[in-house]
């Protein structure tokens, strides 16, 4: 079966995730509480970016993707307050500070060592204001999730003509969670791999603290719910 690579369609990307995103109107919030401007890290095609924009808001939208941020372009069309900008979220320079910045939809699964999330983090305190707040948003690693049977096929999306079915390899050691994604959409059947490196809760909160940031907030949801070993995300917000 044919292999491609997860980022390189932004069109096929929206249908897929553009189920069931309570994380939307969170974001909106954050943002009336803490202000603008506002940068987002890994942007993609601006599912978040965008309607945030529609808000009045100023944001930038960074993502390493060209295919993703050709899609959120196209969609964003019209509207002045939005800027999308093609770099690499652990090594940046945009010249300007920002009041709000966050790294949202378990973007943050994608750096997979030490020195990746602390340059991310780096980057986020030399751009953000003295008093603004950076969000980090990821789901707490399921071990019920990572010990399945690595040669069954589960059920991820069955909507609108996408089907969408997985199977995953946990390595232990690195704590990277080896998917593939098994694709039938419009009479093509195509394989996709997606590897994601799992952080626990304990290890996000060092990263954080070790690189100079303080959680001043955390929560277990996007419906702004207590932080919780009950909750299937861990939500934080941060100040310098």
């Amino acid at each position: 079966m044919e292999k491609r690579q997860i980022y390189d369609d932004g069109e096929l990307y929206d249908i897929q995730n553009s189920f069931d995103r309570d994380d939307i109107d969170f974001y909106k919030q954050i943002v009336r509480k803490y202000g603008d401007p506002v940068l987002e890290l890994a942007c993609g095609t601006g599912v978040l970016t965008i309607p945030i924009a529609k808000e009045g808001n100023s944001i930038t939208g960074l993502d390493l993707s060209k295919e993703m941020l050709r899609q959120g372009i196209k969609k964003a069309e019209g509207i002045k307050n939005i800027e999308f900008v093609n770099e690499n979220m652990t090594d940046f320079n945009l010249g300007k500070k920002f009041k709000t910045i966050f790294l949202g939809f378990n973007s943050v699964c994608h750096l997979f060592s030490y020195f990746e999330i602390t340059n991310m983090l780096t980057c986020v305190k030399n751009h953000l204001e003295s008093n603004g707040v950076f969000v980090l948003d990821c789901f707490i690693p399921s071990a019920k999730y990572l010990c399945r049977d690595e040669n069954t096929h589960y059920p991820v999306i069955d909507e609108r003509g996408l089907k969408i079915t997985e199977t995953n390899k946990y390595d232990s050691i690195e704590q990277i969670n080896h998917i593939k994604w098994f694709y039938e959409y419009e009479g093509e059947k195509w394989i996709e791999d997606l590897d994601m490196r799992m952080f626990y809760p304990q290890e996000i909160q060092n990263y954080i603290k070790i690189n100079g940031m303080k959680i001043i907030e955390m929560y277990g949801d996007h419906d702004f719910g207590e932080f919780s070993d009950k909750n299937r995300f861990q939500i934080y917000v941060c100040k310098k």
